[in-house]
């Protein structure tokens, strides 16, 4: 049975100063977030609109695979982001 998880992203050591989300080297990340939407693991996502990171939530069968997913985000591996995971139960739909 396949679980949620919600990442949270932040600034990582890599982010261009105080710059807009929209300025940073985040092209990669979104295609590979865009992908994940495609094979149904994204189920939403985006930054916060106050430019401090952003959220996405994906439905995987455990936190192995989500590590994994978080671990390979191109926005993780070039440091513009540090991210945590928490599984995540949905109590109202």
């Amino acid at each position: 049975m396949k679980k949620y998880f919600t990442i949270i992203y932040s600034r990582g050591p890599n982010w261009k100063g105080d710059l807009n989300w929209t300025e940073q080297s985040l092209l990669t990340h979104g295609q590979y977030m865009s992908e994940l939407s495609k094979q149904g693991i994204l189920i939403l996502g985006g930054p916060f609109d106050d430019g401090t990171g952003g959220q996405s939530v994906i439905k995987v069968e455990n936190i192995s695979i989500a590590e994994q997913i978080l671990e390979k985000d191109p926005a993780i591996l070039e440091g513009v982001f540090t991210a945590t995971i928490h599984p995540w139960l949905i109590a109202f739909e």
